[in-house]
Parts: C-alpha cells; structure tokens; sequence
C-alpha cells in the first residue's frame, strides 16, 4: 500500500489536491533547519559576487571601439549618427509642488512656466 499523498511541510494532504513529489517535501523539510538556509545563502551570495567581479573584469576586455574605414558606407553612418544623435544622454524632470497648504483646489501645474532648454 502507498502512503498517503504529503504537502510540502510533511503534513497529510486533503483529498483532490495534487500530489507533491517526494524530493520536493525533502528538501522544503531540510529547509526548516537554520544551517542548511545559511549554506544555500552563502553559495547563492558567493556566486553573485564572483559573477560580478567577473563581468567587471570581461567588461574591459570585451569593450571594442574601432574606427570604420576611411570612405566607407559605416563611416558616413557613423558621421550621420554623431550629428543627428548627441554624445551625452539627455535627462529631463519635473517637480510640482505647492506651497499653499490651504488651497486644496488650485491646480499644481503652472501654465505660464516657459521651456528652457540648456545644452551641457
């Protein structure tokens, strides 16, 4: 005769729920001790941080910056995309804010503000 069907915790199963394999119930029972959780934290932890300093490292390698040839289609490319596209990010933001702590009616955007436009 079969055991009866067990939910994660070990604990007897209510009839016409589905059953959970037997490593499955193992392993979240191993889980409920307190060495087991800190070895799998550390090894997780160990491996974000070699996987980590390993993408840092093959970062610099990795990097390539070469020139397109002189009279070529990549060169007008690249001579239309420096134009058209500039170097540095543009970061746009706003705040709206009110001072008025009684006025809770009054709209929060100015409509008589004026767009400036800095180029850094």
């Amino acid at each position: 005769p079969e055991p009866p069907p067990r939910d994660l915790l070990g604990h007897g199963q209510k009839s016409g729920t589905l059953d959970t394999p037997e490593w499955v119930v193992t392993y979240v029972r191993l889980l409920r001790g307190r060495s087991l959780r800190w070895l799998l934290l550390m090894l997780w932890f160990s491996l974000a941080v070699t996987g980590a300093s390993l993408y840092f490292a093959l970062a610099k390698l990795l990097k390539i910056s070469v020139e397109p040839p002189w009279g070529s289609e990549s060169e007008a490319a690249k001579i239309t995309y420096d134009q058209n596209f500039p170097p540095m990010p543009i970061v746009l933001f706003g705040l709206l804010s009110t001072n008025r702590v009684n006025a809770p009616n009054l709209s929060l955007i100015n409509s008589e503000a004026e767009m400036q436009l800095e180029l850094l």
